[in-house]
């Protein structure tokens, strides 16, 4: 009895045992199956994330064939300005031959204005003569003068002798009567000099006659000196008009130095919208290398997401290989999980958590926008997809379609701004608050100041 109840004893142990065996394979099974399902859903998420990242690459491809188009549009603008350029500086050159040739006919004026100069000097040179030819007939005039003067004095005591011998002659004459005929012809040869003298006063008249003559010459003389002086002041109005023209053609020269100046401004101006549309092609450019830094960025994020597709087909391979050894073996295998932790968690908060071991742990629970790959590489996380805009500061994330908490609510673009206003919030105090300084304003609403 006790045997066989011994025996009995041992048969239900041995059958509690069987059925817990077989309840523990079913378990083991049923997590294989669970880790299964967690595979293909892995392979599954980063096969969207490949088709996602591959859509980035297309919008980016078209992104740098559309700035590539810009940025030939600026290169056909510089060579238009250029070609202006070209043109100014054909002008230029006009300008200065244009330059050139007034300087030479500034240059032969200036020799006509030598030129009259020197007819002013040979003009005056004549007035000198002329001048000293009416001093000289001053100076015969002066002697004729003299001579008349010389003349007058002998008239006058000629006169005065001839009165007194007539008067002596006719007190003679008459005292003697007869005898005194002798005095008759003394008072007739008195009478012949008085006619002589008669004679003389009409020479010397004709004498004054011709000083008046010589005086009217000297007149004639001092009117042609004053014809000659008159003809240098015109020819020295002659030199000044020369002067004259000098000065405008000098101010014609000025006026075209001055259209040369302006056609520097313009070109100046040229040079200006050369740079600008230089600067726009450097614009372009370093948007081209935006976009093609973006496409290496996202051609890394496909090979990081192959690279994560192959290791989960490989743990999905390794799975499967275990589920089927579970089936086709009744061997019983006891498998543990087990985490090492260098430290004990101080925060299951995870925005406040600051030690790196609670980060590696709360890495597991917890997703953000991006999450980091086994490389170091960043992939998508709660945000499928990313982009800068065109102003190179604002970043747009697109959130995953069907991300959801652990309690089943599906990830929303307010549930990210309530995290980061939580993060920089002055009543929490997180110490990872900084992460998010660099967005603007960021560092003021942490502060309060915002």
């Amino acid at each position: 009895m006790f045997f066989s109840k011994k025996v009995n004893n041992d048969n239900d142990v041995n059958e509690v045992k069987a059925v817990e065996s077989r309840d523990l394979e079913d378990k083991e099974i049923s997590l294989l199956k669970r880790n299964q399902e967690c595979i293909v859903q892995r392979i599954t998420d980063k096969v969207t994330e490949t088709n996602f990242t591959t859509e980035n690459l297309i919008n980016i491809i078209k992104n740098i064939s559309k700035q590539t188009e810009i940025q030939m549009n600026s290169i056909e603008e510089v060579i238009n300005e250029i070609r202006k350029y070209a043109k100014l500086s054909e002008n230029i050159i006009n300008k200065s031959n244009e330059a050139q040739k007034y300087t030479a006919d500034t240059l032969v004026i200036a020799k006509n204005g030598t030129k009259a100069s020197s007819n002013s000097i040979e003009s005056m040179n004549n007035i000198k003569d002329s001048v000293e030819y009416s001093r000289n007939i001053v100076s015969e005039l002066k002697k004729k003068y003299t001579a008349i003067e010389e003349m007058l004095k002998l008239i006058n005591d000629i006169a005065d002798r001839t009165n007194m011998l007539s008067l002596n002659a006719s007190i003679e004459a008459a005292r003697a009567g007869e005898a005194g005929r002798g005095f008759a012809v003394v008072a007739s040869e008195v009478k012949k000099l008085a006619a002589q003298s008669s004679e003389a006063v009409g020479r010397i008249s004709k004498t004054i006659k011709e000083i008046n003559d010589t005086i009217y010459l000297a007149l004639d003389a001092m009117k042609n000196s004053v014809n000659i002086v008159n003809e240098g002041a015109k020819i020295a109005d002659d030199t000044s008009d020369v002067f004259n023209d000098i000065i405008e053609a000098v101010d014609s020269s000025s006026n075209k130095t001055l259209e040369i100046r302006e056609n520097i401004i313009g070109q100046n101006e040229e040079l200006k919208k050369i740079i600008i549309s230089a600067q726009n092609m450097k614009e372009a450019s370093s948007s081209v290398m935006s976009f093609v830094e973006s496409a290496s960025l996202n051609t890394s994020y496909t090979s990081e997401s192959l690279y994560m597709l192959s290791n989960a087909a490989s743990d999905l391979k390794s799975i499967s290989d275990n589920m089927i050894a579970k089936i086709n073996s009744s061997n019983k295998y006891d498998n543990s999980i087990r985490i090492s932790t260098a430290q004990e968690i101080e925060n299951k908060d995870p925005q406040m958590a600051f030690d790196q071991e609670s980060a590696r742990i709360l890495s597991n629970v917890h997703s953000g926008l991006l999450i980091q790959g086994l490389n170091n590489s960043i992939l998508p996380g709660a945000a499928k997809s990313w982009y800068l805009k065109d102003d190179n500061l604002t970043w747009v994330f697109n959130l995953r379609k069907g991300a959801k908490f652990h309690n089943g609510k599906e990830v929303t673009s307010e549930d990210v701004k309530y995290s980061f206003y939580r993060l920089l919030s002055s009543s929490l105090k997180s110490p990872n608050a900084w992460f998010l300084f660099p967005i603007e304003g960021a560092q003021e609403y942490n502060n309060g100041k915002a």
